[in-house]
């Protein structure tokens, strides 16, 4: 939500990114186009499918989850695109590789599905950050889309924890995993 109340909404995109809508629940049209990666309308929505942050001035992050090429896009709270960056890590890399042969196997059955590459993002109000996740590896950027830092986030036992949702705030990191729950870390400063 904006803090004009304006409500954005995602889902599979057709026709914009993200949906808008007033606080009465009246849309009021949309922000970003939709990323041209395949023909098939149902395949490049889910392809398009992504995350929506947003930071203390009200700008619009959009990460999308599925694209080959990890995105994100930023826009301004009138919905202007102000940057588009594509992080870049060794982790990323292996994610891309699933992505890709996971595309290429449900295209050729007709199966509109994916294999996320980007799995979360947060703003860190603090240092003025984007984090976004990847699995199990996090990585941090700076306003430029320039990655500060990224490291892999690890139960006390060891295995990984794959990020579905990340909170960050002062102190700390806080990851969901759709198999393990929540796990806090300290943030590295």
């Amino acid at each position: 939500m904006l803090s004009d109340g304006r409500i954005l909404v995602g889902g599979l995109p057709k026709d914009g990114l993200i949906s808008v809508f007033d606080p009465q629940g009246k849309r009021l049209g949309h922000i970003g186009e939709p990323a041209r990666v395949d023909d098939a309308p149902d395949l490049n929505a889910v392809l398009n499918a992504g995350s929506i942050i947003v930071d203390d001035d009200d700008d619009i992050y959009y990460v999308f989850r599925f694209l080959l090429t990890p995105t994100v896009r930023k826009y301004t709270r009138e919905g202007k695109l102000a940057a588009e960056w594509h992080p870049e890590s060794a982790s990323l890399d292996q994610a891309i590789a699933q992505a890709k042969t996971t595309y290429e196997a449900n295209k050729e059955k007709g199966v509109f599905g994916g294999s996320r590459v980007l799995t979360a993002g947060a703003f860190d109000a603090e240092t003025k950050t984007l984090w976004v996740a990847s699995g199990s590896q996090v990585l941090q950027l700076d306003s430029s889309g320039k990655t500060i830092r990224s490291f892999e986030l690890v139960r006390p036992e060891g295995g990984p924890v794959q990020a579905s949702g990340l909170l960050v705030d002062r102190d700390f990191i806080r990851a969901a995993g759709p198999l393990h729950g929540t796990f806090e870390f300290l943030k590295p400063h």
